[in-house]
């Protein structure tokens, strides 16, 4: 008797085309995300969250002023590094690199506005300096330690949005985004004169969430309307603009810088123009600021140094040579995050 091999052969040829075709699946899903994708995330809280509270004082009770004061910033913790084994842009300071000069045309995103409450637009802290009340300190969370950043207000049609490194939302590579993440406009030891605006929505590059690159190390967040207002409305708000290159003059950076010898207390600025800090489009500025003042606006067309325009926001700082802040400034893709919450 003899058997037909058609059918069985047939079936071999299916299976192998199955099996290709699942391979070639799985091979789609196992490809990277491109650095530019957005990532967004919704912290925990409800809509209906009573948001109302004395100035002083965190709706959510665990920000209390010991809590604030005793934060750290992450740029101190060893173990917070990016891991080595991603790209990284290249470490020390070159004065050999050359400007990288925009794209295209510089664009204003949005106009900088000030308080609609009446507020002066600057506060004097500790009869020591006079802070624009569109800046302030990031406070988050990550496992059961808290840390610090600084950020902040962009003038937005939903007036509530807050501009930051991306690092000071998600731990980067292997890591997952920050608890408790909150902003505070005009800190000042432990006082929160303007509120603390809680965190309903962040987005960063996948860039910096998937790889810990820190050509992406920035990114913005949603707050929450406290006491019935919006964080604009409230403070004001910085302008965005990009495609500024690497190379502007007249240029200040504020921060909440908290290492040695700082003590994340107050504010701190630096003026002076910026430069370009490695082939890879990074910039850098002369600015003795430290860890904490991550996540603080570069500023442009200030204004009577109360608004400006945002930039580039502090990534990180050089470890030798002259001390200076280094910043990635803002070109078409910070668009995409910004299109992504507004």
């Amino acid at each position: 008797m003899t058997h037909s091999t058609r059918p069985l052969r047939a079936f071999a040829v299916a299976l192998l085309a199955t099996a290709s075709s699942l391979a070639a699946a799985g091979m789609a899903q196992a490809a990277p995300a491109a650095p530019t994708d957005v990532v967004t995330y919704d912290a925990p809280g409800s809509e209906s969250a009573d948001w109302s509270t004395d100035n002083d004082l965190d709706a959510t009770g665990y920000w209390t002023p010991e809590r604030m004061r005793n934060a750290i910033p992450v740029d101190s913790d060893p173990e917070a590094a990016p891991d080595p084994t991603f790209p990284q842009p290249p470490s020390g300071t070159s004065l050999l690199s050359a400007p990288v000069a925009p794209d295209s045309a510089p664009v204003d995103l949005t106009e900088p506005v000030e308080p609609a409450s009446g507020d002066s637009p600057t506060m004097l802290l500790g009869n020591q300096v006079y802070v624009p009340i569109t800046t302030g300190k990031v406070f988050y969370s990550v496992g059961s330690n808290d840390y610090v950043c600084s950020g902040s207000s962009i003038n937005t049609p939903g007036k509530s949005m807050v501009a930051t490194a991306a690092h000071c939302l998600h731990a980067g590579a292997k890591g997952t985004w920050h608890s408790r993440i909150a902003y505070a406009p005009a800190y000042s030891n432990g006082t929160t004169p303007f509120g603390l605006w809680h965190m309903k929505t962040g987005t960063a590059f996948t860039g910096w969430t998937d790889r810990s690159d820190a050509r992406y190390d920035y990114g913005f967040f949603i707050v929450y309307p406290l006491n019935g207002r919006y964080l604009v409305d409230r403070v004001g708000g910085n302008g965005l603009t990009y495609n500024r290159g690497t190379t502007n003059k007249g240029v200040r950076i504020w921060g909440w810088p908290a290492a040695a010898p700082f003590d994340g207390n107050r504010p701190y600025h630096c003026d002076g123009d910026t430069f370009a800090h490695n082939a890879w489009g990074d910039m850098a500025m002369n600015c003795r600021m430290n860890g904490g003042s991550s996540g603080g606006p570069w500023l442009t067309d200030t204004s009577s140094a109360t608004v400006g325009r945002v930039f580039g926001v502090t990534s990180r700082m050089t470890t030798s040579g002259p001390p200076r802040l280094i910043s990635r400034p803002f070109n078409e893709d910070v668009v995409r995050l910004y299109k992504t919450l507004e």
